[in-house]
């Protein structure tokens, strides 16, 4: 097994590539990182996994993750971290980056939204619709981002093959495994899903989904 992770200088990104070594001893893992720095030497140093340095707009360096052994699957929790930026640069990116993955026979991708796009089987939910506009209101470029993030790769990925994931998260927390009791995948408003979510149970769900198609095609709402 062998996968490429996006985003891996987060917490939640640390939590991911911990996840996945637990569950996948003999993989190996490709981590794309604008600041390596921030990976800590546990990570960094491990033999089974390989840091490639690069921006979303480096294409070159993005095409250096495929080289060598086949990626199986990606793994991204990219998402906005300024206030102050201008278009959809992670949602242009997840176009190109599809486009490579089918060139290099990658047919698995998971990464991380919000409710602020809506899926059709979503019901209304008032403490979820009030977070919605709050931060429509405050960080309009986020929420735009977020939106156009399961437009792109629904779009791009039914083109060109591949079975995509766009898992939807609220508010985050620190909780550990221990504190936390259940991982729920559903939708919105559903009776089942509540507003917050652990970094590590998103981890931990996204590690789940590397050889599932259960949510493959869907945008599901996860949540503790």
């Amino acid at each position: 097994m062998r996968v490429l992770i996006l985003g891996s200088t987060s917490p939640t990104g640390h939590h991911i590539i911990t996840k996945y070594f637990e569950k996948y001893p003999q993989g190996t893992a490709v981590l794309y990182a604008r600041t390596p720095s921030k990976l800590p030497s546990s990570i960094s140093s491990n033999p089974s996994v390989t840091v490639v340095e690069g921006q979303l707009v480096d294409l070159n360096k993005l095409e250096t993750c495929f080289q060598g052994e086949t990626v199986d699957t990606v793994l991204s929790t990219l998402g906005p971290t300024a206030f102050r930026f201008k278009g959809t640069p992670i949602a242009d990116f997840y176009q190109t980056l599809i486009r490579t993955m089918s060139k290099n026979g990658c047919k698995r991708l998971i990464v991380l939204s919000t409710p602020s796009f809506p899926d059709p089987h979503d019901k209304f939910k008032l403490g979820a619709w009030l977070m919605i506009l709050l931060v429509r209101a405050v960080a309009g470029n986020a929420y735009r981002e977020m939106r156009a993030i399961p437009s792109a790769v629904q779009k791009e990925g039914d083109a060109n093959g591949i079975d995509w994931t766009v898992g939807r998260v609220l508010l985050l927390t620190n909780k550990s495994s221990v504190q936390y009791k259940h991982i729920v995948s559903g939708y919105v408003g559903d009776g089942k899903t509540s507003m917050f979510i652990s970094r590590e149970a998103i981890a931990e769900w996204w590690i789940g989904q590397v050889e599932s198609n259960e949510w493959a095609g869907k945008h599901p709402y996860i949540s503790n």
